[in-house]
């Protein structure tokens, strides 16, 4: 597992958000979801047995929304003279 997971962050710079260990047609293989450094997700499938990489992904980063919020009112009543 470290030696795959070293093998897409080579890659695909970043940070590992996901990973699994699972068999697809006959092979053990690593999947790893990687939010890269260059802003895009990256899905990177790799070989158990030989470490090399089957398949690869890249989306743009999924953005939260901002929302800006509206300045309170001052609680402060104004100067009565």
């Amino acid at each position: 597992m470290q030696r795959a997971r070293a093998i897409a962050l080579s890659k695909f710079p970043g940070k590992v958000r996901d990973f699994e260990f699972e068999i697809k047609r006959d092979k053990w293989i690593y999947f790893f979801k990687i939010s890269g450094k260059d802003q895009k997700l990256h899905n990177i499938v790799i070989d158990a047995i030989t470490g090399k990489i089957i398949s690869k992904t890249s989306d743009p980063m999924p953005t939260a929304t901002k929302s800006v919020a509206a300045p309170t009112p001052s609680a402060e009543k104004p100067d009565q003279k």
